[in-house]
């Protein structure tokens, strides 16, 4: 919202801005690259009844990484207007605005999903029994 409203300086919003999201996109790509390749095989082999939900679990990351990329792009855009003389932000902030709302609700899901699956077999076999 500081960037549609004015709150703050376009340069310090934009700086403080790129740098959050930058570090926002890097640790959800790391984070989900973990569990893909190392904690989700992990509990299948624990709890193969699972397997579905853990490939659905799968899905889920590709279309994040897809909303990802899509709030990187108008990312871009917002910081780029932000930057250009004369150049109105507010078109491309608000895309952005929107697009976070949507991104939120869809990790928001996902995040109760992997608790659904991971916690209860992590409760019945215990932290050691995956390593």
């Amino acid at each position: 919202q500081e960037g549609l409203d004015g709150a703050r300086p376009p340069e310090s919003f934009g700086r403080d801005f790129a740098r959050v999201a930058t570090f926002f996109l890097q640790e959800l790509t790391t984070h989900h690259h973990v569990e893909d390749s190392h904690y989700f095989p992990l509990l299948v082999r624990a709890e193969p009844r699972l397997a579905r939900g853990f490939e659905i679990l799968d899905r889920d990351h590709h279309a994040i990484h897809a909303a990802l990329d899509r709030f990187r792009a108008r990312a871009d855009d917002g910081l780029r207007a932000l930057g250009a003389a004369g150049a109105d932000p507010r078109t491309p902030l608000g895309a952005l605005e929107r697009d976070l709302a949507s991104l939120e609700a869809l990790l928001d899901r996902h995040l109760w999903d992997e608790e659904e699956l991971v916690i209860p077999v992590m409760l019945d076999r215990g932290e050691d029994a995956l390593a």
